[in-house]
């Protein structure tokens, strides 16, 4: 009887088991490679191959995600943000029914006025120290310069745009009736 299938390993067997004999054999003086592609380093062993799988599995080969046949009607109501959904989704999962919930999204835009920052000035740094004989703060080293920025607008005009959520959309396969405005009220 043939086999169905060639390596029954996780791992296949590479061919390459006289190649990293024959270089544990060289001593260090004649450390020279005939191609440097095949030195002990860069010969592959069975971790740099790619697994093999055997058997393929039923997620496989399935076409859908979900099949709606043996699911029931599909039902969906779209409610609002303010809305607890948590007690629905304790009722779904309590009975087994088959549910998705998606955000409803809604995008924005605000106007803003484009700005650029102008450096307007720039002073002297320096340090102060303590004079005794006189009893007064002087100037000391200069130490750097500070710069003083300033804003000012381009007048021109830019939006700005942003996603809000406003609302779920809740989606379940069932064939009666759950009634959920007894569920959620």
């Amino acid at each position: 009887m043939k086999k169905k299938y060639k390596h029954s390993n996780y791992f296949r067997r590479i061919k390459t088991t006289q190649e990293h004999r024959a270089n544990g054999k060289r001593s260090d003086e004649h450390y020279r490679w005939a191609r440097a592609k095949r030195c002990g380093k860069n010969l592959p062993n069975s971790w740099d191959d790619i697994t093999t799988r055997p058997q393929k599995t039923w997620k496989v080969k399935r076409r859908n995600q979900h099949r709606d046949k043996h699911r029931g009607r599909k039902h969906s109501m779209k409610f609002e943000t303010w809305v607890d959904l948590w007690k629905l989704e304790n009722y779904l999962d309590e009975h087994e029914i088959p549910y998705c919930i998606e955000d409803l999204k809604e995008t924005r835009s605000i106007p803003y006025n484009v700005t650029i920052v102008i450096n307007t000035d720039t002073i002297a740094k320096y340090t102060f120290e303590w004079d005794k004989k006189t009893n007064k703060r002087v100037k000391g080293h200069q130490i750097g310069w500070e710069h003083i920025w300033q804003r000012v607008e381009t007048g021109e005009v830019k939006y700005r745009t942003y996603s809000v959520i406003v609302g779920y959309e809740v989606t379940w396969w069932a064939n009666k009736d759950i009634g959920i405005d007894y569920i959620i009220g």
